[in-house]
């Protein structure tokens, strides 16, 4: 059994998505990271979260005290390990660590004795209490060169064209892409890297190149004429995509409607940016809405590397050139907006134009475009994201509004 489990460091770095939902979450890729290790490794997998976040995860997804009474080897995975290259397999009751940042823990579960010291001891990177909850020595080792792992919002982006072409061959591999009607539609490169749901609709007009990697349309999307998908991209289900540039590297998720210019970038799920404008190097988050022309910059006039704040006082140099904004879930970015380079934008934020590019960190439940921000007003977020859920048929529920009544009470603005 595989349990994929959480860390408090990844839990911070990983702002503005981790206050509203579990890591195991993060999209990066064709498949989620559950599903993956699932098929890479051909085991049952569960997930142990922090207790607000449970909620999502159906209960026989959720690790009980009953899978521990089946003295089976059990891998705990680091959540944000999301394409193992490891073989931790071959090493019983180890654990493996990283800078501090435990990444995996593989012993049998028949050897745990303490499980709620454990899970505690894997969310606080500590080894000790990990020793201290089972019955038999364990020893560390030390990772020198860990790739595919999620330390800041960034890495989900740069790993998600690489993750796609991998998920794809592994669907491919399971002989699980079966494709739709391919004969209404132009499509440069080589359409075994094509892959359209039967339940999926194609319009006469639409242009999908498979030159650069392949292009994987979900069950019950739409594309409508006029739209051009570069690959490797990921169209997910009920999504509609009108008029649109979908360059490589696009990962967008279920019931999404997008339109414009979209480029490396990851838009999840409920999230709308049905009109023209620019988004580039991003990670969008869940029921964001993006008005008309609304823009990001991902690149710096000077090429220098971009920095990001990923706190108000905690800034990180990414190394890298390109870094799009990072937009947490249940925010609005009205028409005309203009986002600077490696903006990160909290959650629930109501961002409007104010004659300025919108600066680096915009906190939660922001109201504004420009500092000093005033904050939403709780009764009105409220209201707007019920009539959100209730537009798309989706129940607003107690577990999602109690989440964000708490992050609000926490947070000023």
């Amino acid at each position: 059994m595989i349990v994929l489990f959480e860390d408090k460091y990844s839990v911070e770095r990983l702002f503005p998505f981790s206050p509203t939902r579990p890591l195991q979450d993060l999209k990066t890729g064709i498949l989620t990271v559950y599903e993956r290790l699932s098929y890479l490794y051909n085991f049952e997998v569960k997930v142990i979260s922090r207790k607000e976040m449970l909620f999502y995860f159906p209960e026989t997804k959720v690790l009980s005290m009953q899978d521990l009474t089946k003295k089976n080897e059990i891998i705990f995975i680091n959540s944000c390990y999301v394409y193992p290259s490891e073989d931790f397999r071959a090493s019983m009751n180890t654990v493996g660590t990283y800078e501090g940042t435990i990444i995996y823990l593989h012993t049998r579960s028949s050897e745990i004795q303490k499980p709620e010291l454990l899970y505690d001891g894997l969310y606080q990177n500590d080894i000790q209490k990990i020793k201290d909850s089972i019955n038999t020595p364990i020893e560390e080792i030390k990772i020198q060169n860990l790739k595919n792992f999620i330390f800041y919002p960034w890495d989900t982006v740069y790993l998600n064209s690489s993750l796609m072409v991998k998920d794809f061959e592994l669907l491919s591999n399971r002989n699980e892409l079966i494709g739709g009607n391919q004969s209404s539609f132009d499509v440069q490169g080589n359409k075994e890297l094509l892959f359209i749901s039967p339940k999926a609709v194609v319009s006469k007009g639409v242009f999908i190149d498979t030159t650069q990697g392949p292009v994987y349309i979900d069950s019950e999307a739409t594309i409508h004429p006029l739209t051009v998908i570069t690959g490797p991209t990921y169209i997910g289900k009920r999504t509609v995509i009108s008029q649109a540039r979908i360059r490589e590297g696009c990962n967008i998720r279920n019931v999404c409607k997008v339109s414009g210019e979209v480029e490396e970038s990851i838009i999840d799920s409920y999230t709308n940016k049905n009109h023209e404008g620019f988004i580039g190097h991003s990670y969008i988050g869940q029921w964001v809405n993006i008005g008309a022309m609304a823009t990001n910059s991902d690149l710096k006039n000077t090429y220098d590397e971009v920095k990001v704040f990923i706190q108000p006082r905690k800034v990180i140099n990414t190394g890298i050139l390109k870094v799009g904004c990072f937009i947490g879930d249940f925010s609005k970015i009205g028409i005309g907006v203009l986002i600077n380079t490696g903006t990160v934008i909290g959650v629930g934020a109501n961002v409007f134009f104010e004659g300025e590019l919108v600066r680096k960190f915009v906190p939660n439940f922001a109201w504004g475009g420009k500092e000093p921000y005033k904050k939403f007003p709780l009764d009105r977020f409220l209201s707007m994201t019920k009539t959100m859920f209730s537009r798309r048929g989706k129940n607003f529920d107690k577990s999602i509004e109690d989440l964000l009544v708490n992050l609000y009470n926490q947070n000023k603005v």
